[in-house]
């Protein structure tokens, strides 16, 4: 859940916003409710687990692909709209093979090594 950090007056104040900490090999959630109560706990590993990032990748096209089996193939979560937006394509056109495009893909979340 992302949440929205309000101001009020002078002070702020955050409403059920969750933010992920990675510290030190582990990921922390903190956790805002209400008017400034906090809680901060390490994520248990199946928590941790379904934790996914969106990510861009470039993917080559087989030879006369067009975009919607090669987002299929791609596992991306753009539509092909999107994509060809992105790709400044359109999108009925055959793909040239080892043409590249770029994709959205949501991957598991891995913390970066220090």
């Amino acid at each position: 859940m992302v949440g929205v950090v309000l101001a009020q007056g002078h002070r702020r104040t955050f409403e059920n916003t969750k933010k992920l900490i990675p510290q030190e090999g582990s990921i922390f959630w903190k956790v805002y409710a209400g008017s400034g109560a906090q809680s901060f706990r390490s994520l248990p590993p199946e928590e941790r687990a379904a934790i996914r990032e969106t990510r861009i990748r470039l993917v080559k096209a087989h030879a006369g692909e067009r975009l919607e089996p090669l987002i299929a193939r791609s596992n991306s979560s753009w539509k092909e709209e999107q994509t060809a937006i992105a790709n400044g394509l359109v999108s009925a056109e055959p793909l040239n093979e080892g043409q590249t495009s770029m994709v959205v893909v949501a991957e598991p979340y891995v913390p970066k090594s220090r």
